[in-house]
């Protein structure tokens, strides 16, 4: 499933903050858009069905992926 495609964006504003949260992380950890996104998509699909504001919502999955992708990255270093 792609974030771009699912229909759960109240607007075009909301699914270009994804979409850069997306890059950012990427960009972070010089990882492929392949690797993040699905991981992204997962949580930000969680995430949204529990979400009562959303306002914030692109910020919550972010760094929640940021902590996941640097405690992998830290154990991936340590083998």
């Amino acid at each position: 499933m792609v974030v771009e495609n699912l229909q759960t964006y109240s607007s075009d504003h909301e699914k270009k903050r994804h979409l850069s949260a997306i890059k950012m992380l990427c960009e972070k950890f010089c990882k492929h858009e392949d690797y993040i996104r699905p991981i992204y998509e997962e949580i930000f699909i969680e995430m949204n069905r529990r979400a009562r504001i959303k306002d914030y919502l692109s910020i919550l999955v972010y760094r929640t992926v940021y902590d996941l992708a640097k405690k992998n990255w830290r154990l991936s270093n340590h083998k």
